[in-house]
């Protein structure tokens, strides 16, 4: 643990001589600077090809590693987050044999099968894995105001620029605006993490980010 935080009562003063400015060099990097994420991940991907793992190039944060038996491990790293999968009959024994290999390098806690993942649930058994985000889409929904809206049949209506017979759709204010960017926001990511249904009304919403009228707010929130 690093406390960036000086300690109590304590006040650092820095003087500098006239006609000069005050410039310090960190000797490592300090977590919130520019850098210091792409140097988190460049001492992630030497650890990772330490112990034979190799990013895969669809994704900067993804590795693989292929075992003498053909099976294949992959590695998923979000932060300090690592999610372990494998093809392996025993993917558990798998499991323990790479957290034993990353405790040569890290102070990991093994939080076992995977149950929820990024605001993520997973549910498995033999046949299928489950993803869903109740935790998530009820944020969003008491964060816009949608509790108790009724549900729709089909998330999308068929004209998107039908409005009240104006010769100009009516266009949403500054702030109407951006409460509508925001739910397209979400609905995109939701869209893409685990609910493909919503993926055509999301994308198709997100045309009208640029210009957004009263009929688009009034589909997304049907969505």
């Amino acid at each position: 643990h690093l406390s960036l935080g000086p300690p109590p009562l304590y006040q650092a003063k820095i003087i500098a001589p006239p006609g000069f400015k005050v410039a310090l060099r960190c000797r490592r990097a300090i977590n919130g600077l520019k850098q210091s994420g792409r140097l988190w991940w460049k001492t992630n991907l030497d650890i990772m090809e330490r112990i034979k793992f190799h990013r895969i190039d669809a994704s900067w944060s993804v590795y693989r590693r292929i075992r003498e038996d053909g099976s294949i491990d992959l590695a998923g790293l979000f932060v300090d987050d690592f999610l372990l999968l494998s093809s392996s009959p025993s993917p558990a024994a798998c499991a323990e044999i790479v957290v034993d290999e990353l405790r040569g390098f890290y102070d990991i806690r093994f939080l076992g099968p995977i149950k929820t993942f990024l605001g993520v649930n997973v549910e498995q058994d033999e046949k299928s894995i489950t993803m869903s985000m109740p935790l998530y889409i009820a944020t969003c929904l008491e964060r816009f105001d949608l509790l108790g809206i009724y549900t729709k049949k089909s998330p999308m209506i068929i004209d998107l620029d039908k409005h009240d017979g104006s010769d100009e759709p009516e266009l949403l204010d500054r702030e109407g605006s951006s409460n509508f960017r925001s739910m397209v926001g979400a609905l995109l990511f939701i869209s893409n993490t685990c609910r493909p249904d919503v993926a055509f009304a999301s994308s198709f919403l997100a045309r009208s980010m640029a210009s957004p009228t009263s009929s688009a707010l009034d589909t997304v929130k049907c969505v």
